[in-house]
């Protein structure tokens, strides 16, 4: 949802050439991403012991779980940042870098 709907504002207030609406769009973009990441970042270091000790086997795989989703909630919570940026760029009409990227 954060991707489309930052595409398309975006898209429609650079056609407009209203280069102060796309900025103010993006700005609400980034914070909203920033505050999701966050949230996700947050849920996924509270939630993941209960969890993996309900899925796991035994206690050394709930272990290796566990460790495996705190060090992998970082880079999940950098995706929200990422789509932000990415959607805007090809909102702008800037398709190579978000291909190259990626």
């Amino acid at each position: 949802m954060l991707n489309v709907g930052t595409v398309a504002l975006v898209s429609h207030a650079v056609g407009a050439q209203e280069r102060d609406r796309a900025n103010h769009v993006f700005n609400q973009s980034l914070l909203l991403s920033l505050l999701l990441g966050a949230i996700v970042f947050a849920g996924v270091y509270l939630i993941s012991a209960p969890y993996m000790h309900t899925v796991a086997a035994n206690e050394a795989t709930a272990r290796a779980g566990i460790d495996y989703l705190y060090w992998f909630a970082p880079g999940l919570a950098l995706q929200f940042i990422m789509v932000s940026m990415f959607a805007t760029l090809r909102a702008t009409g800037m398709m190579m870098p978000t291909m190259i990227i990626r």
